[in-house]
């Protein structure tokens, strides 16, 4: 069976799973690039499918950080800290199969994680609506842009 969500619907859950699980996916993997579920996956079909994730989490990232999002009721900030809370996610997970099977870090791993930013940052104030409907939840919504300076150098944590 394939369950279609909508953007929104992803988003709340992300939340749900940020406040319920502290922002990390503590259960068993599960793939989020339209990959199927398998039973039994090997050392080597895990680390990639986490490597995958983990890429798919970083354009989701710089995807909000240019354009925002469509989240009625969260700023863009909030969310572009949730999908940075996966990426920090995905990177344990990498380390601890990684290290559970032996098996050499990805390139993947050492990208540089995106910076924290303010809950109240806003990419994108023409979606007036939405906006609008921030303000009157007693948001202060900013536009200082944060910029994730991908120079090609790796990061040793």
């Amino acid at each position: 069976m394939t369950l279609v969500m909508s953007n929104s619907l992803r988003i709340w859950l992300r939340r749900w799973e940020y406040k319920n699980h502290g922002g990390l996916h503590n259960s068993v993997s599960v793939a989020y690039v339209g990959e199927k579920r398998m039973k039994q996956k090997t050392p080597e079909q895990e680390l990639e499918l986490l490597r995958k994730n983990l890429l798919h989490e970083r354009a989701i990232w710089e995807h909000i950080n240019e354009n925002g999002c469509n989240d009625p009721f969260w700023a863009d900030g909030c969310n572009m800290n949730l999908t940075r809370n996966h990426i920090l996610s995905y990177r344990n997970e990498i380390a601890n199969c990684c290290e559970k099977h032996n098996l050499p870090l990805p390139e993947e791993y050492f990208l540089k994680v995106p910076p924290e930013v303010d809950d109240n940052y806003m990419a994108n104030f023409n979606q007036k609506a939405r906006v609008d409907r921030l303000k009157q939840q007693g948001n202060t919504l900013i536009r200082k842009k944060k910029k994730l300076i991908d120079d090609g150098q790796m990061e040793f944590c």
